[in-house]
């Protein structure tokens, strides 16, 4: 199951009615849309053709999932066999354990359970929170739904533009906490669950990454390094063992390299792909460990038919994404849409560079205004600098910036002194990408895509991510944002033994980088990359063996758009007028206008 929109009114009965519209933006897949309508709910549901078992009923009891589930290790002491599990096993679970149940469970899913009996409606999320659900409780009744778009359409749904969100969304690429767009509209945080009864809602936090980050228990770098192959393949193993077709990614850098040292001897049907423009690094180089490895690999070109598409693509990611993504990710709604009708299961190497290795990224899961602010030994100031800036943008109207200038750096300023709380300044880093950032930037992938597929990686499994925890990996991020050779070999040597363990001949094939792995075990290192990295410095300035050409498709939708390029209203200037910003901006507006002129 991939969606699931309803209402659940205990005072009377108020049919949910599904949204034709929202269908559009899902033409490109094939589903099935199911009607239920219980005691207390009516709800629509759509599920992959070929999935049934996502819900599970008895009698007045409801359970279904949305996503993937699979047992933890300390479910063994349960007599279940870790694993992949459906609905029926979850109602089980919670039949015998209540809502502890999901102390035994992990995934990126969303869990729904009403009883009906006791009417007792609970939903439940991930710890990393990787799928949305949203909800707003009003009259007696709850609405909810995995689509926010589905919700804003709904004739009962009261919904006010949150406009500390919106500047939030301008200035830092998304609204900041627990916010939405929307003032009155709630999303469902990562490891908690709400619960609903008797016209009562409670929010319980059952999971914080807080109480594992300040773990004192550190292991040292050398048990580390012994201990990461067998953890690595046991929770990667976890991940396939109940399925037999599979597509992986492959890319130019370490992340995917690690899941093919393993996936290449799985005995599993796995197609390998990656996606760019033709004769792009990221073709290039996946095509090279293809001829020398011997696996099944498929370059999906950008091509003059991907750009036929994009515009449709684009907007699809924006509108399954909650308005929260933008038209760059046209191309992933394109290449899953071409790959779901090989497997609806996707392994990717998401999340694996950000955990392992100190952030460097700006424009990644942070933009350098956030860096700005969070590093600021003058938060206020620094913020009231970046409302300046954003001013001279002319992105968002004059007077609606003025209007809600001093709400906006109040509230801003709350949060990051929020953020300061977490401890070290390490901590805090580690802790908001994971926690916060990056549901924010690859839930837009995860969450936008689950029509197509069931995108996972290892790297961001519950139980893998609590043994990075008890390592000196988190650490790392005292070297945040700084090029410094030592953290950076702690961080991608931690990748050489479970290559080593697994499969030595990705050891000499290089990367994106133009080194390869062997180079970071060098006794000359840093030296022994400075040649390979020079390469890819000098290439990327020239842009050769560019992956994208994102300005060029963002131009073919902005010509094709110019309703919306022109529009102005109380919180958009016409982006005419705001050309002068970068692409990044201006594809982000763009996307924003599309949303609200959809969604209103």
């Amino acid at each position: 199951m991939f969606d699931i929109s309803g209402i659940i009114s205990l005072i009377g009965s108020k049919k949910f009615e599904y949204n034709k519209s929202f269908e559009f933006f899902l033409n490109k897949s094939i589903y099935i849309r199911n009607n239920y309508t219980g005691k207390n709910f009516s709800l629509t549901s759509y599920r992959f053709n070929n999935e049934p078992n996502t819900l599970y009923t008895n009698k007045d009891f409801y359970v279904f999932i949305i996503g993937e589930i699979y047992l933890r290790k300390s479910s063994e002491i349960l007599n279940y066999k870790t694993g992949k599990i459906d609905a029926k096993n979850v109602f089980e679970l919670y039949k015998e354990h209540g809502s502890s149940f999901i102390n035994y469970i992990k995934g990126i899913f969303i869990v729904v359970i009403f009883d009906e009996k006791n009417s007792n409606y609970r939903f439940f999320n991930s710890k990393s929170g990787l799928l949305d659900f949203y909800y707003q409780h009003k009259d007696n009744s709850l609405l909810f739904s995995t689509s926010l778009y589905s919700l804003l359409k709904l004739s009962l749904t009261n919904c006010q533009i949150d406009n500390v969100s919106l500047i939030q969304h301008s200035i830092f690429d998304y609204s900041l906490g627990k916010r939405t767009l929307y003032k009155n509209i709630n999303i469902l945080q990562p490891g908690c669950h709400i619960n609903y009864n008797k016209n009562k809602l409670s929010t319980i936090k059952y999971f914080d990454y807080k109480d594992i980050i300040d773990n004192n228990e550190i292991i040292s770098w050398k048990q580390t390094y012994d201990l990461i192959p067998e953890i690595f393949n046991e929770t990667l193993n976890n991940l396939i063992e109940n399925d037999n077709i599979i597509c992986a990614s492959l890319t130019s850098g370490f992340d995917s390299r690690a899941n093919l040292s393993y996936l290449i001897n799985s005995n599993k049907n796995i197609l390998f792909y990656s996606w760019g423009i033709p004769n792009s690094v990221e073709i290039k180089i996946p095509k090279e460990i293809a001829i020398k490895t011997g696996i099944k690999y498929l370059p999906i070109y950008l091509n003059n038919k991907f750009e036929e598409q994009y515009d449709f693509f684009g907007k699809q990611a924006v509108i399954l994404s909650g308005g929260k993504g933008t038209i760059r990710r046209a191309n992933h709604n394109y290449s899953y849409s071409f790959l779901s009708n090989i497997s609806k299961k996707i392994v990717t190497g998401l999340f694996g560079s950000e955990l392992l290795r100190p952030t460097n990224s700006v424009g990644h899961i942070f933009n350098k205004d956030f860096i700005d602010v969070f590093y600021s030994k003058t938060v206020e100031k620094e913020l009231e600098k970046k409302f300046i800036k954003e001013k001279g943008k002319n992105l968002l109207n004059t007077d609606f910036l003025t209007e809600n200038k001093y709400d906006f750096l109040d509230e801003t300023l709350k949060y990051f002194l929020e953020l300061k709380n977490i401890g070290e300044k390490y901590k805090q880093i580690y802790y908001f990408a994971i926690n916060e950032g990056f549901r924010k930037y690859f839930g837009h992938e995860i969450h936008g895509n689950r029509l197509y597929c069931h995108i996972t990686s290892p790297y961001i499994d519950d139980e893998f991510v609590e043994f990075l925890f008890k390592t000196p990996i988190p650490e790392l991020n005292n070297y945040a944002f700084k090029r410094n050779p030592k953290s950076l070999k702690l961080g991608q040597s931690l990748y050489l033994p479970i290559f080593k363990n697994n499969y030595p001949k990705l050891m000499t094939i290089k990367t994106g980088r133009y080194f390869t792995p062997q180079n970071l075990q060098s006794k000359l290192f840093p030296l022994s990359i400075i040649p390979g990295y020079t390469r890819y410095k000098i290439n990327s300035l020239l842009n050769v063996n560019k992956t994208f050409k994102s300005s060029y498709w963002g131009q073919m939708v902005f010509n094709k758009n110019k309703e919306i390029i022109n529009n102005k209203n109380e919180f958009f200037n016409s982006l005419i007028d705001a050309y002068h910003n970068t692409y990044h901006d201006l594809a982000k507006h763009f996307s924003l206008r599309f949303w609200f002129n959809e969604t209103s």
